[in-house]
């Protein structure tokens, strides 16, 4: 989501950059004439832009930073984590996100035991709709997760591809 709102921030700040006279106050700049009272209007509007853009590329670049941890995470999880059954307690469309008035994501809330037997809640709230209609998920359905043994709250769920049958 970052990302996003970073994009948008990045095109809204150019536009009002270049809009504002960013260019004359870059070429005055240069050429050593940006004293005076002239340019202070365009000084304005293209230093507003420029701060707008500044936001959206901090935005951009947050926004990839914490996306490739959470892949390098999963991706860990994936390989070293111990593996788990859980029993699904909650089931439903995730409303949030919307693509021609459908939600393209679900909720999913589910219960597992961990190795030292403490009862343990997860929830994932990006799940494939479109994949979770294919596996025929509903409460009190049995899915596969895999969890960290050093922090189970970091879990992830393990589900087969429809089209094979394998994780």
């Amino acid at each position: 989501m970052a990302v996003l709102l970073g994009l948008f921030f990045i095109l809204f700040g150019a536009i009002f950059f270049f809009a504002g006279g960013g260019l004359s106050v870059f070429s005055a700049l240069l050429a050593g004439r940006l004293a005076g009272r002239a340019l202070m209007p365009e000084l304005i509007f293209a230093g507003v832009g420029f701060f707008i853009w500044l936001v959206g590329v901090v935005l951009v670049a947050v926004g990839l930073i914490k996306g490739k941890k959470r892949q390098v995470l999963a991706q860990r999880i994936f390989e070293t984590g111990t593996a788990a059954e859980a029993t699904i307690t909650f089931f439903d469309k995730n409303y949030r996100v919307l693509i021609n008035n459908k939600p393209i994501y679900s909720i999913i809330e589910f219960t597992f035991r961990d190795s030292s037997g403490t009862e343990r809640t997860g929830r994932k709230t990006n799940l494939n709709s479109d994949l979770a209609i294919r596996l025929n998920l509903q409460v009190g359905g049995k899915v596969q997760i895999k969890y960290l043994s050093e922090d189970p709250g970091q879990n992830i769920l393990v589900l087969p591809d429809p089209k094979t049958g394998r994780a």
